[in-house]
């Protein structure tokens, strides 16, 4: 027992994503990770998700990043929301859209499965077809 350790328990469904962390060497939600019982070690590091996208390593201060671009593409994807356009005008910029390389990493890096560079791509795909 590590007395330092702690993370937040708010939905405790999987829904938040505020308790995602690396447990045993995988990146899940630890509301929902089973630990096995008898296990004598398990190890919790932080996500590696800041450190998986190098575009975000270079370019901190201005590069958006797949998190805030994946759910900014929630909005722009929603056929009740009358900014689609707006939207994606205020995002259409080299370093807030277009610094995604399409490497992946944050695919991979996710705890709750989703692919925030294949909804960049449908941004960018918005871009060049006028948000149609």
């Amino acid at each position: 027992m590590d007395p330092t350790l702690t993370f937040r328990r708010s939905c405790r469904e999987g829904i938040c994503g505020s308790c995602a962390m690396n447990i045993n060497g995988c990146n899940g939600l630890a509301c929902l990770t089973k630990i096995e019982s008898g296990a004598s070690e398990t190890t919790v590091t932080p996500l590696p998700h800041i450190t998986s996208c190098p575009s975000y390593w270079w370019n901190p201060e201005s590069y958006l990043g797949p998190a805030a671009l994946l759910q900014a593409n929630r909005w722009i994807s929603d056929s009740r929301d009358e900014y689609t356009k707006e939207r994606l005008d205020a995002i259409n910029d080299e370093f807030k859209l277009y610094r995604c390389h399409t490497i992946l990493n944050c695919a991979r890096a996710c705890p709750k499965g989703l692919n925030p560079g294949k909804q960049i791509q449908h941004i960018k795909q918005l871009q060049l077809t006028g948000g149609a």
